[in-house]
């Protein structure tokens, strides 16, 4: 069995943070059985329906999230940006109908005070000094330069200090391009089903050997199991 201890050594690509920027839970997810532990980040439990979207987002910051949400089962989708979001609610009570009021009023409230202050801490932490790698999934059709210096340079203008973004796309696409300074591109085997990022059949489709290349320094303090409360099936432990 791998210690924990041992995930943080003998990298040589090692960051202060791993952050995921989506384009859906998988990054987050396969990040979090990997380390064992997860920092909380505006975009982890976020799906976009193209990196244009993203993008858009990033522009346009204060927009995400002020407008109120539409509610398509099971996600929150923001009007402005058309981002959708995880409540805290299991994802299993959005499953089945009806659900009460009370319950969608509960977690519509939560999201607006929890993405307030993910907004405002994502602003703080791209701005400081503390080495950084950004991951996004791109998907097949969106592997152009256009669009991945459209997603650098949106995160440059919003004041990004000392990062590098690590795009990560699907083998079949061959080999996509070369690594620059600041991008950096690596593949897996396949992309997991959107709408079942959490089953365990799809483990072993290649994110550790990113995870392996790519490390964070050592977190402070105990990490601890807890409820990953984000899957489509029940309460799985991590």
């Amino acid at each position: 069995m791998k210690l924990i201890a041992d995930i943080f050594r003998k990298k040589e690509n090692k960051f202060d943070h791993i952050i995921s920027l989506g384009y859906n839970c998988e990054t987050s997810f396969k990040a979090l059985k990997y380390f064992r532990f997860e920092e909380a980040g505006l975009f982890n439990w976020s799906y976009s329906h193209s990196i244009n979207e993203l993008i858009n987002a990033l522009n346009n910051f204060d927009s995400i999230c002020t407008g109120g949400f539409e509610y398509p089962n099971p996600l929150w989708e923001c009007k402005n940006t058309h981002i959708r979001f995880h409540g805290k609610a299991n994802i299993q009570l959005y499953m089945e109908q009806p659900v009460s009021e009370e319950i969608i009023e509960s977690d519509r409230k939560e999201l607006v005070e929890r993405m307030a202050y993910l907004k405002e801490k994502f602003l703080n932490f791209i701005r400081n000094d503390s080495s950084k790698l950004f991951v996004y999934k791109i998907r097949d059709n969106e592997i152009t330069d256009a669009s991945t210096n459209a997603l650098l340079n949106a995160l440059i203008n919003l004041g990004a200090q000392n990062f590098k973004l690590l795009f990560v796309y699907q083998t079949s696409c061959g080999n996509v391009t070369n690594d620059s300074d600041i991008m950096l591109f690596r593949s897996v085997d396949y992309f997991a089903p959107d709408d079942d990022v959490t089953n365990k059949k799809y483990r072993h489709n290649g994110w550790n050997r990113i995870y392996d290349e790519f490390g964070v320094i050592e977190p402070k303090g105990l990490i601890k199991k807890k409820k990953y409360k984000f899957d489509y099936e029940s309460h799985i432990e991590v």
